[in-house]
């Protein structure tokens, strides 16, 4: 716990330097502000190269140094941005003589130093085969029209941003090359990831253009040196001046400041060559100015410590060390006859419609044959595979798509789907590694009207609803700060969002079955933080979006922002929002135009950093269309006697999961939870009148009606 509470100073002072030229710790406190349940990641991998450390004062070594595959994306919106293969090669040349200690320049290293250089024994290379085992140069170029890239959203990393998406982070290096990087922290030349502080699709590297290679363009930084920098981080360096001061003595050095003992701290960070000792606490040692991970023009960087190696061998050897066994320097497969899964439809995220049809896409990788002929098998979860076989003519580097057979009587919850490849035309597959391909899927479960949701789930959110929250920041959220009906909601935390203006954040209901008269009632409480003026008109938007078509398309059915979409008196607030009982509001929306369909609901939040946004006691209300699947009526459910005067019974041919028993108005009458078969019900607390209730059997859901007289 001391260790941990080192930990937490250290991270507290990330943010000291008003002039940025690496933004990794910015992105890493971020990363934090997100998830601060990383504090605990942290602490075990700090442990962990503690005790490497100490194991390993002389540097793990080997005969031949480890080599990392790496791929490069290259992001530009003008010919000049889009660096060229060779300039990316001398980029590897860099880190391979940078992270092997066979730098020419390190003989620039002061003689008080000399005795700690450091040789990390780690090298770098393009990677020649992809993730889906095909040939590559190890170089992704995309152009874009975005002229700078935040950190913040980490833009460069996703398509959907404007960037390109990762290649696996556990097998490759990702490094982004980008016009710019946007930052509200001053100039940034590059950043990168931490190990195990970020998610797998963000893991990796970026620089800019004019700071990458062996280039012409910077006259400061025109050495390679900021991905030496940058690569120093990734394998879990911090800066030599982090913390300042701190850790002078052997004792304290291996927990404070950058947390190795043979580099001397420094009070900030250099930007030239000088040589001083910024640090009267440490007489015995100036200031390592010359090291990869201080700020300084690239000519004046020339080593790494003994300690930084050993530190960094600690992260490829334990949480980087995936990248050990990565075939992404390994030759890709050459065969004459290869025939490659390259996808299977209909088997992938939600699934709304029961049954389900699959469909298979192949492709002759193969050199030289056609393809006449496959057998392969399919599986769906721990099934029996079936064995299906596929005739016809397929020429080299031509794909087709096989319907696979429909699948019928799923169960609600996740399931897996793969195909299996046994032979192309009558012989072994000359590559098997692309003949195999597994899919994850959801089926969703339809529920009938009505509907109600007051997330009173003890903080959790309920079965069937789920969240969308694309940028990683703050949510929705179950909270008991506030609630319309009950303890709990479900709230946006606008006012202390670092995610950026026009930031989405989607909660989506379960599919539900409408029918006659349907409406979607809702409890909504919200406050601006900024009043509104002639030049002040801020505020977060509440819209609410309609789709029947399992969320290939959706309409707005639903938007208000501004003080429309305020609840209480004063309309705004410079405090945090918490609703008082009479500072909510119903909206009720008409639902007739989707009756007969199944639809998806979704409560979007679009953040303009103002202020919280609640939600509550949502129900969808109106005439059930029944019984709608057939599997119902399989399971033999009767209800009797009906109409009844006080109790009833309700029979199954399988056990009962659920029975809910609610007024014409959705409102909640009883929740019953029964095992067995058969469950008495007993309304006769209850007045006269008809009641809705809904059966859950096998995952299958029956509604009916029940007159009580």
């Amino acid at each position: 716990m001391k260790y941990f509470l080192l930990l937490l100073c250290l991270l507290a002072s990330l943010l000291t330097y008003a002039q940025e030229h690496c933004g990794s710790m910015q992105v890493r406190q971020n990363n934090l502000t997100k998830n601060p349940a990383l504090l605990k990641t942290i602490e075990k991998e700090e442990l962990q190269t503690l005790k490497f450390t100490q194991q390993n004062q002389g540097l793990r070594t080997s005969s031949v140094a480890p080599i990392i595959p790496v791929v490069v994306h290259v992001l530009y919106t003008t010919a000049a941005q889009n660096v060229t293969d060779a300039m990316i090669q001398s980029q590897i040349d860099v880190l391979n003589r940078d992270y092997s200690a066979t730098n020419t320049d390190i003989s620039n290293v002061s003689a008080e130093f000399q005795p700690v250089i450091g040789n990390p024994n780690i090298q770098f290379a393009l990677a020649i085969r992809d993730p889906n085992g095909k040939a590559t140069n190890g170089i992704v170029r995309k152009q874009t029209n975005k002229a700078s890239f935040s950190s913040t959203q980490e833009e460069a990393k996703y398509s959907s941003k404007g960037g390109d998406d990762a290649w696996p982070s556990g097998s490759y290096l990702n490094i982004w090359v980008v016009p710019k990087i946007g930052s509200d922290k001053g100039t940034v030349l590059g950043y990168a990831t931490f190990p195990g502080t970020t998610p797998p699709e963000e893991d990796g590297i970026v620089i800019t253009y004019d700071r990458f290679g062996l280039n012409t363009i910077s006259s400061s930084n025109n050495l390679g040196r900021t991905a030496t920098h940058e690569v120093g981080h990734w394998f879990n360096l911090y800066h030599t001046f982090q913390d300042g001061c701190v850790g002078t003595n052997s004792t304290t050095c291996a927990t404070r400041g950058d947390l190795v003992c043979d580099t001397p701290p420094s009070e900030g960070n250099s930007y030239d060559c000088s040589i001083r000792n910024s640090c009267t606490e440490n007489p015995e040692h100036n200031d390592m100015v010359m090291n990869y991970m201080n700020y300084a023009d690239d000519a004046c960087l020339v080593m790494f410590s003994a300690g930084q190696a050993t530190r960094m061998q600690a992260a490829l050897y334990g949480p980087r060390a995936s990248l050990l066994t990565s075939k992404g320097l390994t030759p890709p497969i050459v065969a004459a006859l290869n025939a490659s899964i390259e996808n299977i439809s209909g088997v992938s995220g939600n699934v709304c419609t029961n049954p389900i049809s699959p469909s298979l896409t192949i492709r002759n990788g193969g050199t030289a044959n056609t393809i006449t002929s496959l057998s392969y098998t399919y599986k769906i979860d721990n099934g029996i595979a079936q064995t299906l076989s596929w005739t016809g003519s397929l020429a080299t580097s031509a794909s087709t798509t096989i319907n696979l057979p429909t699948i019928s009587g799923l169960s609600k919850g996740n399931h897996t789907y793969e195909v299996n490849i046994t032979q192309v035309n009558g012989l072994p597959d000359g590559n098997p590694e692309d003949d195999f391909l597994t899919k994850s899927f959801t089926v969703l479960e339809v529920l009938d009207l009505p509907h109600s949701e007051s997330f009173e789930n003890s903080g959790e959110l309920p079965d069937g609803w789920t969240i969308n929250n694309p940028d990683k920041s703050l949510t929705w959220e179950s909270t008991n700060a506030a609630a319309s009906d009950g303890t709990y909601s479900v709230s946006v935390n606008n006012f202390e969002y670092s995610g950026g203006n026009d930031q989405i954040d989607d909660l989506l209901s379960p599919l539900i079955a409408i029918g006659s008269g349907a409406e979607l009632k809702f409890d909504v409480a919200y406050k601006l933080y900024t009043e509104i003026t002639e030049n002040s008109n801020y505020s977060d938007t509440l819209t609410l979006l309609a789709s029947s078509d399992c969320g290939v398309t959706y309409e707005v059915i639903y938007k208000e922002s501004g003080k429309d979409l305020t609840t209480g008196d004063p309309y705004f607030t410079t405090d945090l929002f918490i609703p008082a009982e009479n500072e909510w509001k119903t909206q009720t929306i008409s639902l007739t135009n989707y009756e007969r369909k199944n639809i998806q609901i979704i409560f979007r939040n679009t953040s303009d950093n103002e202020n919280m946004l609640y939600l509550d006691n949502i129900r969808f209300t109106g005439t059930p269309l029944g019984m709608q699947d057939q599997t119902a009526r399989a399971d033999g459910i009767k209800l009797y006697p009906n109409p009844t005067q006080g109790s009833f019974v309700i029979n199954a041919m399988n056990n009962i999961d659920f029975i809910g028993i609610y007024d014409l108005l959705g409102g909640e009458v009883q929740i019953i939870n029964p095992d067995g078969t058969n469950q008495t019900v007993d309304l006769s607390a209850e007045p006269t009148g008809i009641y809705i209730v809904k059966i859950r059997v096998g995952g299958r859901t029956k509604v009916t009606k029940i007159i009580l007289d």
